[in-house]
């Protein structure tokens, strides 16, 4: 049986424009997090663990740029760094604004700091729409509508309005960007129903093939029905060498998995 070569000397011969578009291929496809402080400690409680590892990996230019002249070309092409202009963007992250979804990784409703609750996401909103190229937006579905993995029990039960009222303030203005922008969006918003931390080594997480093609997207966003992928990241979960240690992570995949999720989304 014929062993397959981890090498393609062929490449530099090849026509500019093919090299760019594999270049390009090689990008991955990530979900930009702007991290706030009090959200990283709620993750340190309830999972027992945030390594700084993987947010400083998910906020750096991807793996490509640092190969070669062209590779960076191609990396620097399709992204850029965005400075912290916010109290809730602890650092620098690197933005690819038609690859990847920005996702803002806290809820401000908890935040002292912020002058109203709607505040810093009318500014998220905005820096997405008008700044970055009417990039995909992402944020804790709390912030739409309290959700619970767990039906609560009768007078618990989940409240009918939102936690801050965010649309109305900003809909017509980033509305007109999305429709009238220079190239087609999607306009739609991601709500992340609930945040997962894996321990995983670096070998375990490139054989997923869960985090691009060089393994330089550590973060992830996965639809609530694809339960094929969402059972990849639990079978990946299983295989971690201290997952066993922490039971509360898999009482999140138990309610996910659970016949009852889906239908709870759903309405």
């Amino acid at each position: 049986m014929a062993i397959q070569s981890a090498t393609f000397p062929q490449f530099p011969d090849l026509p500019a424009e093919i090299r760019q578009s594999i270049w390009f291929y090689c990008l991955p496809n990530r979900v930009a997090q702007k991290d706030g402080p009090l959200f990283l400690d709620f993750v340190m409680e309830e999972q027992k663990c945030w390594s700084p590892r993987a947010s400083c990996q998910n906020a750096s230019p991807p793996l490509i740029a640092s190969v070669c002249r062209e590779s960076r070309h191609v990396a620097s092409r399709w992204g850029r760094i965005l400075p912290p202009k916010h109290h809730y963007n602890l650092a620098s992250i690197w933005v690819q604004p038609r690859l990847d979804v920005l996702h803002i990784n806290w809820i401000p409703a908890y935040d002292a700091y912020a002058s109203a609750p709607a505040e810093p996401l009318m500014m998220f909103f905005y820096e997405a729409a008008l700044c970055l190229d009417r990039m995909p937006v992402s944020l804790a579905a709390e912030n739409l509508h309290p959700f619970h993995l767990e039906p609560l029990p009768g007078d618990e039960a989940d409240y009918d309005y939102p936690l801050v009222n965010i649309m109305n303030p900003i809909e017509n203005d980033v509305q007109y960007c999305y429709e009238f922008g220079d190239r087609p969006a999607i306009s739609a918003i991601s709500a992340t129903l609930v945040f997962i931390c894996l321990h995983t080594t670096k070998a375990q997480a490139l054989d997923s093939g869960l985090f691009g093609i060089l393994g330089d997207a550590p973060v992830q966003l996965v639809d609530f029905d694809d339960e094929d992928r969402l059972r990849a990241f639990y079978s990946l979960f299983q295989k971690g060498c201290s997952n066993h240690k922490r039971p509360e992570v898999a009482k999140l995949f138990d309610s996910i998995l659970a016949p009852s999720f889906q239908p709870r989304v759903q309405t």
